[in-house]
Order: C-alpha cells, then sequence, then structure tokens
C-alpha cells in the first residue's frame, strides 16, 4: 500500500516493535487485544497459585494406590491436562494423553524447583513448568475499512482490471478490491524495495485450485473474528452447538458452545468459558489463510474459494493467545483440532527463552498422527488426508533457534521481504522447512483482515506462517483423498520450492529452508512413483568429491529431491530410510521442479580414503535408492618442513606441528 506523509496521520499502529528506519507509530485508536500469554509466575515466590505439568506412569488413581504422594507442594489440587475424548478416548490413551496432569498449588516453591522435586518421585515420570507462549507480529499498520474503500484507489483499480499481469499473463480472476496491494501473492516489482516475482505464485495456482471446503484449517493462534464480513463464509461451523441450547455439549465432543471453535484461554478457576474474543493477530493470520474471494470487498484468501458464497477452506477458531486471561492451553489446541476434522493447524506463536514443553511436543504428536484418521487410527472415509501437518512461525528474533518451531514433529517456516532477501527479524537454522513472504521495512509488509470488519498491513513470522499453510491448504484440496498424507503432502511442499530465493540470501545457504513457498509448482507437482538415479557419476578432486547425475523419469514423473548420502563403510548394511547415525547427508531439491541435470560436491574428506556413496530419489508416492557408488580420494602428499637447525616435520592432512 503506497503511503504519504498525510496518510502516516492516519495510522493505527498496534503491537510494534519496528526498526529505526520507520516513523514513529501512532497508539493505537482501539485497545488491542495483545496476543500474548503472561508467564505464570514460573520463578515467582508470590502466594499467587503456580502451575506446572506432569505426565505419570500411570493414571492418578493407580498411582495413588502405588503410594504417589504430591504433599510436598503443600496444599494442590490436580487434574487431567486432557479431557476425556468422548469416542476418541481410547486412542488419547494409546498416545499416552491420559497421563498428562496439571497441578496447582500455592507454596513458595518456585515452579523450577517442584517440578525437579517431582521428578524425583517414582511414580512421574516428566515434571515441567508450563513456557511463556508468545504471538506477535513485528509491526502493524491499521487500517479502517472506510479508508481502504477511499484509498490508494489506482491499486484497486489496477487490480480489478487485472492491469498488472505476471510473466505467464494470467488475469485476477475476482472482484475484490484490495488484491493489488497483497504483493505477497502477486509482485510485479514495481514497488520500492520489491523484485519481481518475489511472491507464492498465486494467480497460476489459482488458475488449476482455489479451495475446497472438505479442508479444516485449524487457527492456534489469538481470537479470529469469526463474523468478519470477509471471512464470515469460510468460517468452519459446529452445526450442532450453533442450533444447540447454550450451556450444553450438544453433539458430545467435551466442549460446550464450540460453534466456530474454542477459547482455549482461561483463569484461576481452570475453567473454559468458550467465547472467542477477536483479536487482530487471529483473525490477521486467518484472513491470509482463507478470506473469501470474489465477494467484492477487502482482500483475498490464499484457499478462500472463488464465490461470495464462501467455498473456501473451513477456517477453526482455536484461541490459545489472549491478554486479559492469563493462562491457555496451546497443547489442548492440537487434541481439539485432530478430533474435531481438521488436517492442518496453522500456528504463529512461539515459546519465549527456548522454553520446551513435552506436554505440548506430545500433543502435536497426537495431531500429526490421528488428524484426518477414525477412531482407530483408520483414514476418515470424507478425509482429505491422513495424519495432521503442524505449521509453525520461526520466530522473530533474528537467531538460530527456536521452540516449538525447531522440533522435527513440526514444519517450520522463515520470513522472507519483499525483495526475496530474508526478513531482518527472521531467525533461521537448517531446521527451517521452508520460507514465505512476511514483509520488511525495506519494501511492504502484509496485507489482511483484523478486527472489526478492518484490514491492517503487518510483518513478521507470523504473517509468513499463513502463506504456507494457505498453500498446504490448496495442495491437500487439489490433491487430497484417500491414500493422501502428509508426508506427501511436506515433500510437495519442500520439493517445489522456489530456490531462487538464495541468489539473495548467500549467506543464509540452507538456513531458510527449501527456498519460498511456490503454490503453482506443489499444485502442479506428479505424484506418481519415482525411479531410482541410475547413471551416478564421479570425479575426484583432492579431498573433494564431484557428483553428477540426471533425473530418472517414470511415466513422465521426476523426484521431488535427492538425498545424497555417503560414508567410510559401505551403506549396504545400514538402513537409510532409518538409520543414518554414521552416515552424511547432503539434500539437493530441483528448481522449482524443472531440473533435469544435478551436481553435487562432498567436501572436506579424508584423503586416500574410500568413499561409499548411494542418492535417494523421493517422490510424493516413495523413495527409491540408487546402486552404491565406491570412490577413493587422492592421496595427500604432506610436505615435510626442515628447520636450519634440521630438525623436520611432516604435517599431514588435518594435523599440526612444530620445529
Amino acid at each position: 500500500m503506497k503511503r504519504n506523509n498525510i496518510l502516516l496521520l492516519l495510522l493505527s499502529v498496534a503491537l510494534c516493535s519496528c526498526g529505526s528506519d520507520q516513523a514513529k507509530p501512532l497508539a493505537p485508536a482501539e485497545p488491542e487485544c495483545t496476543p500474548e500469554q503472561t508467564e505464570q509466575g514460573t520463578d515467582s515466590d508470590s502466594d499467587e497459585p503456580k502451575e506446572l505439568m506432569i505426565k505419570l506412569k500411570k493414571p492418578l488413581e493407580e498411582a495413588e494406590a502405588d503410594g504417589l504422594d504430591l504433599s510436598l507442594l503443600g496444599d494442590y489440587s490436580i487434574e487431567r491436562a486432557v479431557p476425556d475424548g468422548g469416542p476418541f478416548e481410547e486412542r488419547h490413551r494409546r498416545s499416552g494423553l491420559h497421563l498428562w496432569y496439571r497441578v496447582t498449588y500455592k507454596s513458595s516453591a518456585r515452579v523450577t524447583r517442584a517440578a525437579e522435586d517431582l521428578t524425583s518421585l517414582s511414580g512421574v515420570d516428566i515434571a515441567e513448568g508450563i513456557p511463556e507462549v508468545k504471538g506477535e507480529n513485528v509491526c502493524s499498520v491499521a487500517w479502517p475499512m472506510t479508508m481502504l474503500s477511499a484509498l490508494s484507489a489506482s491499486s484497486s483499480e489496477k487490480a480489478q482490471n487485472s492491469e498488472v499481469q505476471p510473466a505467464t499473463t494470467v488475469k485476477f480472476p475476482f472482484n475484490d478490491p484490495r488484491f493489488g496491494d497483497q504483493w505477497h501473492y502477486h509482485n510485479d516489482g514495481s514497488e520500492r524495495g520489491s523484485r519481481v516475482e518475489c511472491d507464492i505464485n498465486l494467480l497460476n495456482a489459482w488458475t488449476v485450485c482455489t479451495g475446497l471446503k472438505d479442508v479444516v484449517v485449524a487457527i492456534s493462534d489469538s481470537g479470529v473474528q469469526w463474523d468478519h464480513p470477509d471471512l464470515a463464509g469460510n468460517m468452519w461451523v459446529n452445526e450442532a452447538e450453533l442450533n444447540g441450547k447454550s450451556g450444553v455439549d450438544d453433539d458430545g465432543n467435551g466442549y460446550k458452545d464450540d460453534i466456530y471453535g474454542y477459547n482455549f484461554c482461561y483463569g484461576k478457576t481452570h475453567f473454559y468459558d468458550s467465547l472467542i474474543h477477536p483479536c487482530n493477530h487471529g483473525t490477521h493470520v486467518a484472513g491470509t489463510v482463507a478470506a473469501v474471494n470474489n465477494n467484492g470487498i477487502g482482500v483475498c484468501g490464499i484457499a478462500g474459494g472463488n464465490s461470495a458464497e464462501g467455498n473456501g477452506v473451513r477456517l477453526m477458531g482455536l484461541q490459545m493467545l489472549d491478554e486479559p486471561k492469563k493462562y491457555a492451553d496451546s497443547g489442548a489446541t492440537f487434541i481439539y483440532a485432530a478430533d474435531n476434522g481438521a488436517v492442518l493447524i496453522n500456528c504463529s506463536w512461539f515459546f519465549l527463552d527456548n522454553q520446551e514443553s513435552s506436554y505440548t511436543s506430545d500433543c502435536i504428536d497426537y495431531f500429526n498422527k490421528y488428524a484426518g484418521c477414525d477412531k482407530d487410527g483408520y483414514q476418515a472415509p470424507n478425509s482429505p488426508m491422513k495424519g495432521g501437518l503442524a505449521i509453525f512461525a520461526a520466530g522473530n528474533d533474528n537467531t538460530n533457534s527456536c521452540y516449538p518451531a525447531m522440533q522435527d514433529n513440526v514444519f517450520a517456516v522463515a520470513s522472507v521481504g519483499a525483495d526475496y532477501e530474508k526478513a531482518y527479524y527472521s531467525n533461521y537454522g537448517d531446521w527451517v522447512d521452508i520460507s514465505a513472504p512476511g514483509g520488511d521495512t525495506k519494501g511492504r509488509f502484509v496485507l489482511s483482515t483484523i478486527i472489526e470488519g478492518n484490514y491492517a498491513e503487518m510483518q513478521g513470522t507470523s504473517m509468513a506462517c499463513p502463506h504456507v499453510t494457505g498453500v498446504a491448504a490448496l495442495v491437500v484440496s487439489h490433491l487430497g483423498g484417500q491414500g493422501f498424507t502428509r508426508e506427501k503432502l511436506i515433500k510437495i511442499l519442500k520439493g517445489t520450492a522456489n530456490r531462487k530465493m538464495y541468489e539473495y540470501n548467500p549467506n543464509y545457504k540452507g538456513l531458510l529452508g527449501a527456498g519460498l513457498v511456490d503454490a503453482y509448482a506443489a499444485l502442479t507437482a506428479k505424484v506418481g512413483s519415482v525411479a531410482p538415479v541410475s547413471d551416478l557419476k564421479a570425479e575426484v578432486k583432492g579431498a573433494s568429491i564431484n557428483l553428477s547425475w540426471t533425473a530418472p523419469s517414470k511415466d513422465g514423473v521426476y523426484p521431488l529431491l535427492y538425498k545424497v548420502f555417503y560414508s567410510e563403510q559401505t551403506l549396504k548394511d545400514i538402513n537409510l530410510y532409518t538409520d543414518t547415525s554414521d552416515v552424511k547427508s547432503i539434500t539437493v531439491y530441483p528448481e522449482r521442479g524443472q531440473d533435469k541435470s544435478f551436481t553435487c560436491t562432498l567436501k572436506n574428506l579424508k584423503y586416500n580414503t574410500l568413499y561409499y556413496i548411494q542418492i535417494l530419489s523421493e517422490g510424493a508416492e516413495n523413495q527409491t535408492l540408487s546402486e552404491e557408488l565406491i570412490v577413493k580420494s587422492d592421496k595427500n602428499y604432506p610436505p615435510t618442513i626442515t628447520a636450519l637447525d634440521g630438525t623436520a616435520v611432516t604435517v599431514v592432512q588435518g594435523q599440526s606441528g612444530a620445529v
């Protein structure tokens, strides 16, 4: 959105920690529902109730019968962390969720000390504090709806008249007036700080699929405004609760009045009040995933359908960030999502201070395994995917660590600006899976919905994350069905990412994931079986080995990625699918799936040593290994250094000497 000095006087800014190169933001015109959960007195000596989570080795009744005694906490109360699962209780138990309990106590013992003491008890498996949760954009610029209809008319007309088109000349198909300001969907490079095609390639993707209402996407965040004019048509609706009685669990899923999702924030009484409290952050995230397309107002959503009637993917609001409520159960959002039909969950939040939570991780594992499944763990007849994918923002601290994003059981998203470059705030690391547009102060922020029917530009990995979730929702809509799994989805997203991003991020090679998410490439990926590499060649250069091969084709299907394994021992005795502890590997991605010839260099090898090499070709349907190639690195001819006194030393690779 173009800005000038007059418009800056009208800005409403919230949740801001912007760089010094921006104008100082004005205070919010309206109170903001800050997406932040306050720490529960982890190291406080206060008499306020403190909480921690424990996982017992047996259910509470059995543990107490065996002598479990928690009296070291003084006065305390204990309750199951995950309520009875009703028809899904058996799979809750198979996953060990029934062994997690929330303990509240009022003694002066700090949570960290109390957790240590409890861990020493024979009946306790795990005891831990509840990490502080944060979910924030780096900066936001809010525009009331009336302003949006009047400002930047040229951009609005540009979108409606389809004057700006990508290289493929695909026209903008909808009548949403603010699409011209959503550079993150289609970037023509004309705006300050932008580079052409630094976007998610959405216009081309929409020629293939715009989303289906059978795909449910959970938004684990602050409250989503379910009646926002640009979201209401695509909200998930629990019809039994909508048409039922207030205060009654009409559908028997363990939650009362969960019409559009549920509010997992709670006060000291530990009772949820179910009512979602709309907030800017969650509403903005939801709009990027699936704001209603072609309804003549506002913005577009990635998987928002193609009709004002709302035929896009369904948004399930799961609130776990809300400043007035001091506590929230982030883990429970994954259980609820899996048990109520969601197969994707967007998590634009993270734990502060690199804290970890075994409880939350167990809940994520449950979602990954059982989303889209019936009570016995088989893919449900009408489910578009077996298993779920938890998509997390990588965090906004410009560091190389962040939990839960860096856990193996989630899909982590870093952020780039409108110029392909890593956003100045985005975290990074070899644990990042993919990148997406999140905005940057050099160029443009991300435009989406906020509360009270309004819209705002925000930036952050919180904004990048729903771009990947939206693209994932398109892929599941188009390719999903019986036999489609979370593993296939992951391979498609990573194997079709735009690697051009790394041309502008040479210092972060391999630290921003597979590349920039590409909606069109993902939707058009061929998902049949792939063949193994059959022409692997090697050229030895000292302590390096240069590998080359061509992409194997099987019925026109090519691998989405390759994993090059190498070791000093034969690979035939090792299961590369599961055990690579003694093996090194390098992942090689095609450029938007188009490359047919590949090279890879194994560096810093030992001299005069045999290396055993195999390439694993991965497709959405299968993975297959090449024949093992045995290559010997060059001999090393170490120099002999002779001092003036005749003392000599021979230095070989990896050694040092003194004369």
